[in-house]
């Protein structure tokens, strides 16, 4: 992208930016359009950062059990033993 006949140098965002910037477009305080100029990204910046905010919320509400809490490492391995444990019970 050209910016007064340069190209524009491009601009990393942090990931608390990119929160910031998420938050402020999806609570309709700005556009994507005045965020990409507020934050000296591209537009299609900003659109890359809401679809990705809300493909990890999808991801993180389909692995997510209702009224549960993720297991703990402990139970993770305990529980990957216990087949383990029952074939040489039954031996």
């Amino acid at each position: 992208m050209m910016e007064n006949g340069r190209p524009r140098k491009r601009r990393q965002l942090s990931p608390e930016e990119k929160w910031e910037i998420f938050l402020e477009v999806t609570s309709q305080e700005i556009s994507q359009a005045d965020a990409a100029r507020k934050w000296g990204v591209d537009v299609s910046t900003v659109i890359r950062i809401r679809q990705l905010a809300r493909d990890a919320a999808l991801a993180a509400f389909a692995s997510a059990k209702p009224g549960g809490r993720p297991p703990s490492p402990e139970q993770v391995e305990l529980e990957a033993a216990l087949p383990r444990t029952i074939a040489y019970r039954k031996r």
